[in-house]
């Protein structure tokens, strides 16, 4: 039933056109990470079902390429605020399984 509903939504419209966004001067950090984790969950979601989109052309192999290359820059972007989220909710570091990953990334070249 939900790849009915993607399948109808990717045709109709994007998601981001039914999303209201505050405007950039409303915007704050949080804000600006809470999207990116959205806009970073709808696209995993569509990848994870990437070839029936294709199949039934729904999608091309260069918007799958552009897809792709779209989540891991929006991984990378996650990547930089997943320690402020992790200590905003709470998370205790004993059950997050990979810790490695969410250590601060070091900044500038090399």
């Amino acid at each position: 039933m939900g790849l009915v509903v993607a399948s109808q939504s990717v045709e109709r419209e994007p998601v981001s056109s039914k999303v209201q966004v505050p405007p950039p001067t409303l915007r704050n950090p949080i804000c600006d990470a809470l999207s990116t984790l959205c806009d970073l969950h709808a696209l995993t979601t569509l990848e994870a079902d990437l070839g029936w989109f294709m199949e039934h052309s729904k999608l091309s192999a260069t918007a799958a390429k552009q897809l792709r290359t779209t989540i891991g820059e929006l991984s990378a972007d996650a990547r930089a605020v997943a320690r402020p989220l992790v200590d905003a909710f709470a998370i205790p570091d004993a059950i997050l399984g990979a810790e490695e990953l969410i250590e601060e990334a070091p900044v500038g070249p090399g």
